[in-house]
């Protein structure tokens, strides 16, 4: 009966990881992000930056959802110094697009 309930809690699909739906699953396969395995691996600013490329609207709230999603948990209840880390760093990031824009 554990294996069963086990095999229940690990999910097979992106769309299945929380804070992910169907339309974010479809853009991740579209830069290359088929499996929760790759995602995991590559991790949550990788795959943003990924997603940047392709979308035209990419916000914070997307990147902490990721994250939310490889940590399994709701991004309501990120680990705080994970979300602030994450915060920075995307603030850094927006500073730098805006600095380097012609």
């Amino acid at each position: 009966m554990k294996e069963i309930t086990d095999r229940q809690k690990i999910p097979l699909r992106l769309k299945d990881l929380p804070n992910l739906g169907i339309a974010l699953e479809r853009q991740l396969w579209k830069v290359g992000i088929s499996k929760v395995e790759e995602l995991r691996m590559l991790g949550a600013k990788a795959t943003y930056l990924k997603l940047q490329q392709h979308r035209k609207k990419t916000n914070v709230s997307l990147l902490l959802a990721l994250a939310g999603a490889i940590e399994g948990c709701h991004v309501a209840v990120l680990p705080e110094k994970l979300r602030d880390e994450l915060i920075s760093w995307h603030s850094e990031l927006i500073h730098y697009n805006s600095d380097n824009q012609p």
